[in-house]
């Protein structure tokens, strides 16, 4: 559970904090999506923790992808790095391979012939 501290924050941010660790803990070791909006991130999970985003005080699920490609809204690929991390705060940023096909095809078909090819 996550301890509150001296931040006070709605119950529902704890609540996404918590539903976020949970989906991703149950994605450990598996190539997923972050939707973050501005971009999409797509990478094999290697880790989920719940964190402080830098120096603010507030709690967010930390996601360390491996070997993650960076694609704008537009389902064009950005870059490739090594290693990224993600905060996130809510679970429908977490996507698997079923989501990601239904919301962004066309990264999904890129991603799923370099799964196959034994990238990830």
């Amino acid at each position: 559970m996550i301890s509150e501290g001296e931040i006070s924050l709605p119950d529902r941010w704890y609540s996404n904090i918590e539903k976020s660790k949970e989906k991703a803990r149950k994605l450990l070791k598996k190539v997923i999506a972050v939707d973050l909006n501005t971009s999409i991130i797509i990478g094999r999970l290697e880790d989920a923790i719940v964190d402080k985003l830098f120096r603010l005080k507030y709690p967010f699920c930390k996601l360390t992808l491996s070997k993650a490609k960076r694609y704008d809204i537009n389902e064009k690929l950005e870059t490739k790095v090594d290693e990224q991390i993600c905060f996130v705060n809510k679970p429908q940023m977490i996507l698997d391979m079923q989501e990601l096909s239904s919301r962004f095809p066309s990264i999904h078909e890129d991603i799923h012939v370099e799964i196959k090819k034994g990238v990830y």
